[in-house]
């Protein structure tokens, strides 16, 4: 996962899963949780992002920072 000013990005097996700049105007669809303090969840509608899919999207990424995580994109998220 990575962070910076202006994109949140999610990577497996060196693919995106996610890639939204923060100031894009969907950001907000993405629902941020922080598991067992030690797995980050990710949710939001596919559709939202991409217009012909559907469905709802959860990725877990297991990481000791995911509280850090949630907290530095809710601001962004609210």
């Amino acid at each position: 996962m990575v962070l910076t000013r202006r994109t949140f990005a999610a990577f497996a097996l060196f693919r995106p899963l996610i890639y939204v700049p923060l100031d894009h105007e969907r950001f907000d669809e993405l629902h941020c949780s922080a598991r067992n303090g030690e797995t980050l969840c990710i949710e939001f509608d596919a559709a939202a992002f991409q217009e012909k899919t559907s469905g709802s999207v959860e990725c877990r990424f297991k990481t000791l920072q995911a509280r850090l995580f949630v907290d530095r994109l809710a601001p962004r998220i609210a």
